[in-house]
Parts: structure tokens; C-alpha cells; sequence
């Protein structure tokens, strides 16, 4: 099964990851953990006027699962909602490119990404069991709505990556 992250923030914060797993057990020994990782590339600079890198690491020992999501060049003073997206029958998830800009705007919003990335999943906030992609806590970096009434500035992709296996 293949599935992608997708992080988003505003016009001025974070983007998307993409993620693929694949359907190998995720551990066989407890004692060393499972690392997949994604390394992020930019989504949106024209429109943030920054070319955001980084990496999302995720780390299975047992059953416990650590995210840990490190980036460079955010746009300042904005929350970045993080999480995987991807399609509940197992179709291949992707990163967003200039073609999903189907209104031709210049700008890749969230509800553009779905075709590619799919829909959310998981959040990277403090209960994603909760599910409550827009109500929970996200990192902030420091007033235009492309999703519904939640703000542009949360809801721009502005970085995009798969996530791999990494060999151990």
C-alpha cells in the first residue's frame, strides 16, 4: 500500500510531504527499530517566495511510532498543519506538480493536491487519534482562506516528499 503525507500551512508556512510504505512488516525485532524517511522539497515558491527543504523521519519500534519533521527556508509567523494523505484503495499517492494547478492561478492549493496526493489521513498533531486535522496543535513558524473558512496561510503546500524505507 502506498501513502503520502501531505503538510500544509498558508501562504507564507509549510507544504506537503509525500509518503510511500511499502507492505513489508513494518518491525521484526523490537529491539531496532523500523526508520522511514522523507526528504522534502518545495511546493509553492513562486507563491512563498521560498524554496522550503527539510526532512520528516519516522521511526516504528514496537508499537510505537516517533515523527520527527525538520525544515529550512518556512515563511515566518504561521502554523504548519502536518499529515499523511493518501487514497483509501491503496492507489499510489504522489507529490503535486505544476500541472495540478488546474485553475491555472499559479498557485497549488490543498483541494488541487487530491488527485495526486489524496485526501488526509493521519495529522502529525498532539492526538492524531482525535482526527481533528484542523482543531489540533502544530509547529509555528511565526488573512486568505483556500479551504472553506480555514486560512490560506495554513493550508498552502509548501514542501512535498516520499517517505522510503531506509535500509538498516
Amino acid at each position: 500500500m502506498t501513502i503520502r503525507i501531505l503538510c500544509a500551512a498558508a501562504i507564507a508556512s509549510l507544504a506537503c510531504t509525500s509518503v510511500a510504505l511499502a507492505g513489508t512488516p513494518v518491525t521484526t525485532d523490537d529491539s531496532q527499530p523500523t526508520v522511514y524517511v522523507a526528504k522534502l522539497h518545495p511546493v509553492n515558491a513562486k507563491v512563498t517566495g521560498l524554496e522550503t527543504t527539510g526532512e520528516a523521519r519516522f521511526s516504528v519500534n514496537g508499537d510505537t511510532l516517533t515523527i520527527s519533521v525538520s525544515a529550512q527556508k518556512l515563511p515566518p509567523d504561521v502554523v504548519h498543519w502536518q499529515h499523511f494523505h493518501g487514497f483509501k484503495d491503496s492507489r499510489a499517492a504522489a507529490c503535486p506538480t505544476e500541472a495540478a494547478d488546474v485553475n491555472h492561478d499559479g498557485i497549488i492549493d490543498l483541494v488541487e493536491t487530491e488527485p495526486t496526493a489524496g485526501t488526509t489521513m493521519v495529522p502529525f498533531d498532539e492526538d492524531p487519534v482525535a482526527m481533528d486535522i484542523g482543531g489540533g496543535t502544530y509547529p509555528k513558524a511565526g488573512a486568505v482562506a483556500s479551504l472553506g473558512t480555514v486560512p490560506a496561510r495554513v493550508t498552502l503546500p509548501i514542501a512535498c516528499g516520499e517517505i522510503r524505507r531506509v535500509q538498516q
